[in-house]
């Protein structure tokens, strides 16, 4: 169903830029930007890879949610994460102090990122959160088992 949800907003961000081409009609910058980041990550990373980050962030929001300071800096990090998946995004730099090539990524406008995490959220936030919580409550099973067997080791002595 996760891989369904992706092609279909793929498909979608492919659609709006055949439409822009088309027609010539003018657009919000944002969203265009938007629908070619979507279009790279089709095209450079597989749909499970930009699941399973998608995913992984939503739990780790869940498990240490002071991390992010507020919704849109959990959105902007989900975003950047999986930007990231694509290597088109990068680019490199020789380091003239360490002799190493850097890994530099192009700067996207936050409007660009803001829309972006919005597409993911809207497609996979409902199954990322109820992932979160039943991880969260599986860990709250083991603790419960964990304190268990200490209390009956407890008792033995």
């Amino acid at each position: 169903m996760l891989r369904a949800r992706w092609e279909a907003v793929t498909a979608h961000a492919g659609g709006l830029l055949e439409a822009q081409r088309n027609t010539g009609a003018a657009g919000a910058s944002h969203e265009r930007q938007t629908a070619e980041l979507l279009q790279i990550l089709r095209d450079n990373a597989s749909a499970d890879e930009v699941i399973n980050v998608v995913l992984a962030m939503f739990g780790f929001s869940e498990h240490r949610p002071t991390r992010f300071k507020s919704d849109k800096a959990f959105g902007f990090q989900l975003a950047r994460r999986v930007r990231g998946l694509a290597r088109v995004n990068a680019g490199s730099h020789l380091d003239a102090k360490t002799g190493r090539l850097k890994r530099t990524y192009r700067d996207t406008p936050p409007k660009a990122m803001e829309c972006l995490a919005e597409t993911l959220q809207l497609a996979f936030g409902v199954a990322g959160m109820r992932l979160a919580a039943m991880d969260k409550q599986d860990a709250e099973v083991v603790m419960v088992e964990r304190q268990q067997l200490h209390d009956a080791l407890k008792d033995m002595t």
